[in-house]
């Protein structure tokens, strides 16, 4: 595992900002975007497919942190939109 982190974090730090974080809320961040997204009718990224192979899996094992997803007034017009979206491809 060690060496697969190692081989992304190059590529990945072109693009981004690396910041270390605890693993609990690294994975409280990441299954809890899946679970919005889910819930909220989007679709999940499939960068979100590597997840599987780097934190373990989300079975109450690890410490549960709440976080927020999504601001308030956007939760609500997403919301909207993905209806609005669903009604259009009834058929």
């Amino acid at each position: 595992m060690e060496e697969f982190i190692g081989l992304l974090t190059p590529k990945i730090s072109e693009k981004h900002i690396l910041v270390e974080i605890a693993y609990s809320l690294a994975h409280n961040i990441i299954y809890g975007g899946i679970a919005f997204a889910k819930k909220n009718g989007f679709k999940i990224n499939k960068e979100f497919e590597i997840s599987k192979y780097i934190l373990e899996e989300d079975d109450g094992k690890i410490e549960y942190i709440e976080i927020e997803f999504g601001k308030s007034e956007f939760r609500e017009k997403e919301k909207e939109r993905v209806i609005l979206e669903r009604i259009k491809n009834i058929k």
